[in-house]
């Protein structure tokens, strides 16, 4: 341990260790995450729960290789007229162009005659700027050449999915950049220099980058698919929170250090011989034998042992709960950052 310690710091050495250390990062961002487009929001449910059940029946359903949009067209609440229907009745014909197979059923109106219903199948596309693309393109369509004060809202599956995918869109880098500024602000105010606040950011924004790489490969090898929304969050943690949450728990084990919980006491009663005269230099002289108490305490310390002890049982606990895929992917993680 000497040895390796002493290569990692040397004044030379240290340089070896740099460079390797580059030369590793470069090949992991070269290889990249694999993943070639950005994907909607998963569940981000356990196999166990039951919308995860559902979701998972429905891909034996005839229509699990489909989706849907809804258009509804209305007047802000007045009933529609005649002429309403009859452009809905075009509208629906013009979508037919954007549907699965060319074919969309005649537009349903509602019994108190303020809004037309208009379902358009699709197929089901996983790429979220093209799914957009799509969403934009049906709500353009179905706006067009209507009369004034008829307006057409996409919603259903496919409203619903490009909404949720939006909220998303962007949230990574925006929350990135948030988190770098508050970062390099404290960094400043620590460090109180104009340039050497740069090298830990440049540190986590290297490690934010591998972690993001690191952690789309193993989600892709337990058949998981990332999306912003995870991405986005793990870049807070690896800047932000990861930081805080680790200076809290520093400072749990430092401060639970200096607090012993005793267990169990052993007292030991031992004679010895004493020389009252021994100050004197006449240690031979009048010796007796007396007894001297010794005490051993079995004591826990809290810092050392029962914090680091709680997170573990907690890390594991939530492992568990997330199933055997996520068990032995952070397993693997583990293993390979160690």
């Amino acid at each position: 341990m000497h040895r390796l310690t002493s290569f990692i710091t040397g004044r030379r050495t240290s340089w070896i260790v740099l460079v390797t250390f580059l030369l590793a990062a470069g090949a992991v961002f070269a290889v990249g995450s694999g993943a070639t487009s950005d994907t909607s929001p998963g569940i981000g449910l356990p196999a166990s729960a039951e919308s995860a059940r559902v979701a998972a029946a429905q891909e034996d359903l005839p229509s699990a290789d489909s989706t849907s949009a809804l258009l509804v067209f209305s007047r802000d609440g007045a009933k529609l007229t005649d002429a309403d229907i009859e452009a809905v009745t075009a509208a629906a014909s013009d979508l037919a162009g954007l549907s699965k197979d060319d074919f969309v059923p005649p537009p349903t109106v509602s019994d108190d005659g303020t809004a037309a219903l208009v379902v358009v199948p699709l197929e089901i596309i996983e790429d979220v700027a093209a799914q957009a693309d799509r969403a934009e393109e049906l709500r353009t369509t179905a706006n067009a050449d209507l009369p004034s004060g008829l307006t057409a809202l996409l919603t259903g599956a496919e409203g619903f999915a490009v909404d949720v995918a939006a909220v998303f869109k962007g949230a990574d880098f925006t929350l990135l950049l948030t988190t770098v500024i508050v970062v390099a602000v404290l960094l400043l105010i620590t460090y109180r220099s104009p340039w050497l606040w740069l090298v830990p950011l440049v540190v986590v924004g290297t490690a934010d980058g591998l972690a993001s790489i690191a952690a789309t490969r193993v989600a892709a090898l337990a058949g998981i698919t990332l999306d912003a929304s995870v991405t986005g969050i793990l870049s807070v943690l690896v800047f932000g929170a990861g930081t805080n949450y680790a200076l809290l728990l520093i400072a749990a084990i430092v401060l639970g250090s200096l607090i012993n919980i005793p267990l169990k006491r052993i007292v030991q009663d031992r004679p010895v011989w004493s020389h009252p005269l021994q100050i004197w230099g006449l240690d031979k002289t009048l010796p007796r034998w007396t007894i001297r108490r010794r005490e051993t305490v079995l004591a826990v310390n809290v810092g050392g042992c029962m914090v680091p002890f709680a997170i573990s049982l907690f890390l594991i606990a939530q492992l568990v709960r997330l199933g055997e895929d996520a068990v032995w992917g952070v397993t693997l993680a583990t293993a390979i950052t160690t």
